[in-house]
C-alpha cells in the first residue's frame, strides 16, 4: 500500500538514518540520488535533501509510478504511457527557485502504441540510454538526450508470446557483468538477457507467480546471485553463470 512518508537507512548496518516528513499525499514511487530522495506524489514529483524540499518536477497528467535516475544529471518518470525526461542539475538553481522551485521537463518520449510503462532501468556504461519495459511485453532502448528509440527487443518474448503471458513487471541489471539484464514477467517467468545482442542467455520460472521485484547481490566478493520476489512477500534465489 502507498505510504505518506519515507525512511532512509544506512544499508551496511540497517540503521535508521532519518525519517522524512509526513506528507499530505501518498507516495506512488521513490528513488534516491546520493543524499537526495525523490518521491512521486499524485501529480508532482518532489525532491528532498534529507528532510528539506529543494524542488518540484511538474508536468505529468496522472500519477507517476516509475522513477529512474541517470546519474545526477537526469531523471526519467513514467505515468502509464507518458514518459518524461527531467534535468536534475537545475534543482536549487535560480531558474528553479524563481518559479517556487518548480523545474520544467526537458521533453517527453513518444512511445507510440507501446502501452503502459512498468519498468525503466539505466544499465552501467549506457551513456544517456535507458531500457523501457511495459505491461504488454514491449522492451525498448532509448537515448534520453536525443529522445530517440534505438532498438526494439524481441528475443525476450519467446514462448511467452504464444501463451499471452508477456507482461513485464520488473527488470534489474547485473552489477558486475556488462550488458546483462534480468527481466521478470507477470507469469513468474524470469529471463536473463544480453541486451547488446538481444539474446536470452537462460531462463527459469518463479513458482509463486508474478515477479514483483528483482535484485542481485552487489558485494564484489559474492557470486552474482539473483533474488526475486512475489506478491506474498516470499523470495527465491537463483544462481547461474552470466557469461
Amino acid at each position: 500500500m502507498p505510504s505518506t512518508g519515507f525512511q532512509v537507512f544506512e544499508c551496511d548496518k540497517l540503521r535508521l538514518a532519518y525519517i522524512g516528513p509526513r506528507l499530505n499525499e501518498k507516495i506512488r514511487a521513490i528513488t534516491t540520488v546520493g543524499e537526495t530522495v525523490i518521491t512521486a506524489l499524485k501529480l508532482d514529483i518532489v525532491v528532498w535533501h534529507r528532510v528539506t524540499e529543494i524542488g518540484r518536477l511538474r508536468g505529468h497528467h496522472s500519477s507517476a509510478t516509475v522513477l529512474c535516475p541517470l546519474g545526477s544529471s537526469f531523471l526519467i518518470s513514467a505515468a502509464g504511457s507518458e514518459v518524461i525526461v527531467w534535468p536534475l542539475t537545475e534543482l536549487g538553481s535560480e531558474k528553479a527557485t524563481a518559479e517556487d522551485g518548480v523545474v520544467a521537463p526537458l521533453g517527453r518520449l513518444n512511445l507510440g502504441e507501446f502501452g503502459a510503462v512498468t519498468c525503466v532501468r539505466h544499465p552501467p556504461t549506457y551513456l544517456h540510454k535507458i531500457l523501457i519495459a511495459g505491461a504488454t511485453g514491449g522492451m525498448e532502448l532509448w537515448n534520453v538526450r536525443s529522445r530517440e528509440r534505438i532498438h526494439t527487443f524481441k528475443s525476450h518474448l519467446g514462448q511467452a508470446q504464444l501463451s499471452g503471458a508477456v507482461g513485464i513487471t520488473s527488470m534489474m541489471e547485473a552489477p558486475n557483468v556488462l550488458d546483462v539484464v534480468a527481466v521478470g514477467f507477470a507469469s513468474g517467468r524470469i529471463c536473463m538477457m544480453n541486451v547488446r545482442e538481444d539474446r536470452v542467455l537462460f531462463e527459469f520460472n518463479q513458482a509463486q507467480g508474478r515477479v514483483t521485484c528483482l535484485a542481485f547481490r552487489s558485494d564484489d566478493s559474492a557470486k552474482p546471485n539473483l533474488v526475486s520476489g512475489c506478491s506474498t512477500g516470499a523470495f527465491s534465489a537463483e544462481s547461474e553463470a552470466l557469461v
